[in-house]
This record gives C-alpha cells, structure tokens and sequence, in this order.
C-alpha cells in the first residue's frame, strides 16, 4: 500500500509541475520592442499592441480602506489588465502606491507605472506565480484611481 501511494503522490507532483509550465505565458517584451518609439502611456497602448498579452496583476491593499483592492481591480480591467487576485498587503500603512515588476519587461513595466500616474517600479522576480506584477496599493491610492480613470477616458 504504501508503494502505491508514492506512486499516486509522485504522479500528482509530476502532473502540477507540467501544468505550471505549460501555464506560463512568455513576456510581452517582443510586443514592446516591436512598438518602439515615443513612450504612450494611455490604455490605448494596451489596445492597439498586436498580439497584446493582458498584464496578469495581483492587486494588494496598504491604505487600510476596506474593499479598496476589488474595486480598484474593475476598473483597472478597463486598462486591459487581467486581476488574478486582491488581498491586503502586510501592513496597512503604505504612503505611496507601488508596482512590484515580476515578469514584465522593462519598458513595459514603466507603461504601466506611467499609466498609473507615475507609480514607482521595484523589480522582484518570481517565475513560480502567474502575475506578470504585484500592485500595491498605498494611502495615494486616490491620485492613482484619477490617473488611471484619465488614461482610460475615451479620446475626443
């Protein structure tokens, strides 16, 4: 009995590795470098990349506002970002909003920061989650909420 359930244990190991990498999806620095030129930072840059990837976020809360990581997840699907999850950060007391850059290239990282009304950009790889970038929201959460809402406002 105990054979069989190494077996099925290392089946099971086996199987969740392979899921996890055929589930990554490459960075979208191809899509970057093939737009090269004068940096946009509207959401319409999401949208008119060819063969865009959605940026995968993991948005956490540090203002101590209750609910502010879901609501802030909606509209930052307007931007074309894909939320996988929202939780709050570790503490509640952030003073400014940050954006932790885990698989993004670089320019594409800025975009998004400048998309964000200038958020700074700390790079902390990790290969082993499906989020492309870690939002951390902080108590400047409003000005962010304002940049993103002019970025995404339809043009004239």
């Amino acid at each position: 009995m105990t054979r069989a359930r190494t077996f099925w244990l290392a089946m099971i190991v086996v199987l969740c590795g392979v899921s996890l990498w055929l589930g990554r999806r490459p960075t979208p620095a191809a899509n970057v470098a093939a737009n090269a030129g004068p940096a946009r930072t509207d959401a319409a840059f999401w949208a008119d990349t060819p063969g865009r990837e959605p940026v995968h976020l993991v948005v956490l809360n540090g203002s101590g506002v209750g609910g502010l990581a879901r609501e802030v997840s909606l509209e930052l699907a307007v931007a074309g970002c894909v939320v996988e999850r929202v939780a709050n950060a570790p503490h509640d007391h952030f003073a400014r909003t940050l954006l932790i850059n885990r698989t993004l290239a670089g320019e594409h990282a800025r975009i998004l920061a400048a998309l964000l009304g200038g958020v700074p950009v700390l790079r902390e790889w990790n290969g082993r989650g499906a989020e492309d970038a870690v939002l951390v929201l902080g108590i400047d959460h409003a000005e962010v909420r304002a940049a993103l809402r002019r970025s995404t406002a339809p043009a004239d």
